[in-house]
């Protein structure tokens, strides 16, 4: 399957994927969407959860899903460890992963 990752003018992303049953029976499946960035000024962990969806498939049905979430979610916190530096969203790539899925999106 494919991921896609778009960018609105209002600085939200969504990742667009198809989620299919393979089973022979009807199921919720719960999608964690994560974010990593490759490259950071900060310490960050190797990924991030931004956003999941719940949708609800028959047996062998496929669904196009969306998840959507801000870039301002994207923000850590530079300096030391007590974390008195503001929040910023630092520029640069950034990969959405839904499972085996990914996806580039450029902060500017």
């Amino acid at each position: 399957g494919t991921c896609v990752v778009t960018m609105s003018a209002a600085r939200s992303v969504t990742a667009t994927f198809t989620v299919t049953n393979t089973g022979s029976r009807t199921g919720t499946e719960i999608v964690p969407v994560y974010v990593h960035q490759p490259v950071s000024a900060v310490v960050v962990p190797p990924q991030r959860l931004a956003g999941f969806a719940r949708t609800s498939l028959g047996a062998g049905e496929s669904k196009v899903v969306r998840v959507s979430f801000r870039v301002s979610d994207l923000a850590v916190t530079p300096g030391d460890i007590d974390g008195t530096a503001r929040p910023t969203v630092e520029r640069g790539s950034y990969q959405v992963q839904v499972g085996s899925m990914t996806a580039n999106v450029t902060v500017r």
